[in-house]
């Protein structure tokens, strides 16, 4: 005897889309402006500082895109 299971595919109805879009859009904009914010903050910095916790100039914006979005930013 053969027994076939079927399983219901989860409905998403357009509301619940655009909910789960906007709170991406959200995040993502938070992210975003966390970015700016701290690399403008990492900016105004003495070398001297910088060179004390381990950076410079030239890697502020790599750092700061790894601290705020998890990982590492593509390069072109």
């Amino acid at each position: 005897m053969t027994i076939i299971t079927i399983k219901r595919a989860k409905v998403l109805y357009f509301s619940e889309v655009f909910k789960i879009l906007v709170i991406r859009a959200i995040s993502d904009f938070n992210k975003s402006r966390s970015y700016y914010k701290t690399v403008q903050e990492m900016y105004k910095l003495p070398p001297s500082l910088l060179r004390d916790v381990g950076l410079n100039r030239s890697n502020i914006r790599s750092k700061v895109y790894e601290n705020t979005h998890g990982g590492r930013q593509e390069q072109p």
